[in-house]
């Protein structure tokens, strides 16, 4: 018997009802997104994750960057 599996025919799908933004400037134009991003800058600052100081000469400071995510089974 030729099974699903055997041929590889059997594919996993996963359909979102939610899209994720690709962009800052489209999650910002997202009321929902635009308050998990005040929320974590919140929990950010609250939390004194860093602290500004000055700048060495001759170094450059990193970057950072947004990464937009739905949480599918948020603990």
């Amino acid at each position: 018997m030729v099974t699903r599996g055997k041929t590889g025919n059997l594919k996993p799908r996963v359909f979102l009802a939610e899209l994720e933004p690709k962009t800052v400037r489209s999650a910002l134009n997202d009321p929902k997104w635009l308050q998990a991003m005040k929320a974590e800058y919140k929990a950010l600052m609250d939390n004194h994750t860093w602290s500004l100081v000055p700048l060495p000469p001759h170094k450059k400071a990193i970057g950072s960057k947004w990464v937009f995510r739905v949480k599918e089974n948020p603990d």
